[in-house]
């Protein structure tokens, strides 16, 4: 056969050259008698190259390696095929190029190189030749490119972030290379004939589940092979011969759920027929049992599972469903998919690297997507690396079984989700977990077999809304099921209107009976008194609610009222409270939201029913809802129920009676407050926005457009409290007092008008007021309380009035150290400071103005001469701070010199003498 082809090559290569002879083009080297043009041969890297394609759109040019001449033996040592340079781009090995090479030692084609051909004989006979690093972007290796590479030892990938692309070896491409170990090829689909002949050094191949045909030969000689994958390829040809002369074969383990098709034999002797094992799908068995040649093989087997993916073994259960498996009967198949650092709160909030299991909700094999449906029998079993288990996809509502002794002796399994449609927990299914925390049964189980939580010492139990629940004997025999210290003393909830059947009373311990608290429904005690089994428990804890409609809790107050008494933390938008709601055939009205009932809500719009009457303490607070409708009907709102929300305008109907401290506490964008007219004990009179207490006039609540009536009388401390939006305010005379809080954190007011009458400002009253910038308090003000202007940073002027007496600590204390620059006090006689803080980050920088007469008695003062330069107000007249409208100025000193706009002190400007600060 070699010698015909030896005499059809050189025949072809004769009748090339007669032609070009007659064509007389020219006369040729002899190393153009192999058909290249040496006019596109260049010699670059190293290389000998020639262009075979046409510019890139980056204006590179594809190449070929390729040889010197036809005597080929070109290159020797280490070669390295460069990805790209001076527009040169080497993309493919050429036939032949290294052929004969018996010098050439290793070929290394770098990182993000673009080779992705390597052609007919291209290192055929290379027989020093000793590893190969190729590029991810090779997907073809031609006929006999690596034949007769006899030192051949390793193949690798240069990009360590990418599997091999190859998906073509052709014909005898490894032949003979005898010191090949492995091959990893996962994206082969064409194996040619003879392809790894004689591969002595192999012993394994896996034969991946994209391969269409395996060629006759393709593995014969090779020696030491001993295993065999086929995986997946469901009837695929397998040509004659393949595995012959494989005297160390012991098995072949084929995923394949349709035999794969053997053209007359596989080259095995009547011995290995005997011995060999053959190993099939479960499913799949009966199938090979019938299938041409693999009926004949006495070591057909099954095992395990039907086929793996992603290190995850599965059975098929029906046309488009499939169970998780273990891999094999000696168990602990699995150590997890992936880690995490978690806090484990069930035991002291711990940091603990956790490995864990991630549950797929479908897989694909064979070209076929499957629905994951169950946890199989034995599946995780002794499988002890395992801390957690988690379902993937979007819902994973199919899996409905979890199967017997499925995750039994899982000893440090501490953290279970159950699938939200699961139906039935099999017998011993977690048996010795133990320390299994937390278990919540989802409300679609309906058979918890026996023993099935046996041995969980640590567990906490949640029977959630299990209805129709049967829970077999010994199901939580030896388990804890006393609560825990991070969760509560409650050691079972079963908030169900139905009781669980219990097959006998060995369903729990006797300890259980006498010791474990069982939490159920407001209004359901009795019932699980009055239950042959469920009355043994000696203490029940009820909880606050009933039913749950729309992720609502709800208790039933009476034979037709019903109270929303929490939320399940739901994402919402608008959303309209019901006015009644339906629970076993019966109607209720909402009458009453509890207490924190709706707390931390996200939407935007609110609408309370006119059938409420009371709205609880902290009902809606730390929420973002901004629109807020009282139904008509509401009496009481408690204490903070409003607080910390986005609400933006709010209307009070006449109904309500009682409006608890600190309703609207903490509403940064409350704008506009109306109470409606009629109402006998709030009002909002003259469209002052805010909400005042009819027979005190006073102000309880403001909002940003507030502008404060003169017949109000006092403000409740936190009446502002960290409204963003106000800007200004303006205090009426009728006013005497600010008290604590009142403006805290409003950080957007600039401009504060004091009354002439106001006697005293509270603890905190402006603290982190940031843009205010400037006080002039009234000759009235006797008290400035402590950190009444705390930390006002843009604070550049303070003004204070001639009665002042008091000022407590870190009133004016800033914390930009360069905001004040002028403090002005009127007092003859200094203020009683608490202690030297009064002015903290003010002292090194601000001036301090005070009257002529009294100028030494506050440099004497142990707290006021804290300020660094203090001056007198002059007789003349310093009575207001100067404000600068941007006119040019004339200044002098007062010994008539010129000064410029950085003088301070005492300055005549245009004729009149004034204070510059």
């Amino acid at each position: 056969m070699n010698t015909i082809k030896t005499k059809s090559y050189f025949s072809s290569r004769l009748a090339k050259i007669v032609v070009l002879m007659a064509l007389l083009v020219c006369s040729l080297p002899s190393s153009a008698n192999d058909g290249r043009d040496p006019r596109h041969i260049q010699y670059v890297y190293g290389l000998y190259i020639f262009r075979h394609n046409t510019p890139t759109w980056d204006g590179a040019s594809h190449y070929t390696v390729t040889y010197k001449d036809t005597t080929y033996n070109t290159y020797s040592g280490d070669i390295f095929i460069p990805y790209h340079n001076n527009n040169y781009l080497i993309d493919e090995i050429g036939d032949c190029a290294f052929k004969d090479c018996e010098g050439l030692t290793t070929i290394n084609m770098g990182f993000m190189n673009k080779v992705i051909r390597i052609d007919s004989c291209s290192f055929q006979n290379c027989t020093s030749l000793d590893s190969v690093t190729i590029s991810h972007c090779l997907n073809y290796i031609g006929d006999r490119a690596f034949q007769n590479c006899t030192h051949l030892r390793t193949i690798t990938l240069s990009d360590m972030f990418y599997s091999s692309g190859i998906t073509h070896v052709g014909d005898g491409a490894f032949q003979n290379c005898y010191s090949l170990s492995s091959l990893s090829l996962p994206n082969l689909r064409y194996i040619g004939s003879r392809a790894f002949r004689s591969c002595r050094a192999f012993k394994s191949f896996a034969i991946p589940s994209t391969v269409t045909s395996v060629g006759e030969a393709a593995f014969k000689g090779c020696h030491s092979l001993d295993t065999v994958y086929i995986q997946g390829c469901d009837s695929i040809p397998i040509g004659k011969n393949a595995f012959a002369d494989c005297g160390s074969l012991k098995v072949i383990i084929c995923t394949a759920l349709i035999p794969p098709v053997v053209d007359q034999d596989l080259g095995l002797t009547p011995e290995q027929k005997a011995t060999v094992k053959v190993i099939v799908p479960k499913l799949a068995l009966e199938a090979y049992r019938q299938a041409p040649y693999w009926k004949d093989m006495a070591g057909l087997r099954t095992r395990t599972y039907d086929f793996e993916v992603n290190n995850i073994y599965y059975n098929i259960i029906t046309d488009d469903e499939v169970c998780i498996t273990c891999k094999s009967t000696s168990y602990g198949s699995y150590t997890g998919t992936y880690s995490e650092q978690v806090v484990n709160m069930y035991d002291g909030g711990k940091i603990e690297y956790w490995r864990g299991m991630a549950i797929p909700d479908k897989v694909t094999f064979g070209g076929k997507t499957y629905r994951v449906t169950a946890i199989g029998e034995n599946a995780f079993r002794n499988c002890t690396s395992i801390n957690q288990i988690k379902w993937g996809g979007a819902i994973h509502n199919d899996i409905k079984t979890i199967g017997k002794n499925a995750f039994k002796g899982c000893v440090n399994l501490k953290s279970v989700d159950l699938p939200p449609a699961l139906e039935i927990i099999g017998e011993h299914a977690f048996e010795d977990c133990s320390y299994l925390y937390l278990i919540k049964i989802p409300e679609t189980v309906t058979q918890i077999q026996d023993y099935a939580f046996q041995g969980c010492s640590k567990m906490f139990l949640l029977l959630n809304h299990s209805e129709n629940l049967t829970i077999g004997k010994g199901a939580f025999h030896n388990a804890h099921l006393h609560g825990h210290r991070e969760i509560s003393s409650i050691g079972i909830s079963c908030p169900t209107i139905t009781p669980p059947i219990l097959v006998d009373s060995t369903a729990f311990d006797p300890h259980h009976y006498s010791n474990t608290k069982v939490s159920v429904l407001h209004s359901w005690e009795n019932v699980f008194r009055a239950d042959e089994n469920w009355n043994r428990f000696a203490h029940y804890e009820p909880l606050i609610y009933d039913f749950v409609d729309n992720h609502i809790n709800y208790r039933i107050d009476n034979d037709r009222e019903a109270s929303i008494v929490a939320h399940q933390g739901w994402q919402m938008d608008n959303f309209d409270i019901p006015s009644q709601v339906d629970f076993l055939g019966n109607t209720y009205k909402v009458t009453n939201i509890e207490d924190r009932a709706l707390v931390s809500l996200n939407g935007n719009r609110i609408t309370i029913p006119n059938t409420v009457k009371r709205i609880g303490v902290y009902a809606f607070a730390n929420s973002l809802i901004n629109s807020i409708t009282i139904g008509d009907s509401v009496e009481v709102i408690g204490y903070g129920a409003f607080t910390k929300s986005d609400v933006k305008a709010i209307h009070f109907p006449k109904s309500v009676k009682e409006i608890g401290d600190s309703a609207l506490l903490n509403t940064a964008r409350l704008f506009a407050i109306t109470v409606e007219e009629g109402n006998p004990v709030y009002d909002s009179r003259e469209g002052c926005n805010a909400l005042i207490e009819t027979a005190t006039n006073r102000l309880i609540t403001g909002s940003a457009l507030c502008q404060i009536p003169s017949s109000v009388t006092s403000i409740t401390d936190f009446a502002f409290y960290a409204n963003q939006d106000l800007q200004e305010i303006t205090i009426p005379e009728s006013i005497d007092k600010i008290g604590d809080f009142v403006f805290m954190g409003c950080s957007s007011l600039s401009k504060v008008t004091f009354s002439e009458s106001l006697k005293s400002i509270g603890g905190c009253a402006f603290c982190f007021d940031w843009n205010l910038n400037s006080v002039v308090l009234p000759n009235s003000v006797d008290t400035i309380c402590s950190n009444a202007f705390l930390w006002c940073d843009k604070l550049q002027k303070v003004m204070l009035g001639s009665g002042l007496k008091y000022i407590g600590h870190d009133a004016f204390t800033v914390f930009q150290s360069s905001a004040m620059d002028t403090v002005v006090c009127h007092a003859m006689t200094p203020p009683v400071m608490e202690n030297h803080s009064c002015f903290n980050g003010s002292y090194n920088r601000a001036i301090l103005f005070v009257p002529q007469a009294s100028l030494e008695l506050y440099k004497n003062d142990p707290n006021w001469s804290q300020f660094y330069k203090i001056v007198a107000i002059e007789s003349s007249g310093i009575d207001e701070i100067p404000v600068d409208d941007g006119a040019p100025r004339e200044r002098y000193n007062l010994q008539g010199q010129p000064v410029g706009d950085d003088y301070r002190g005492i300055v005549i400007e245009n004729g009149r003498k004034i204070l510059k600060p």
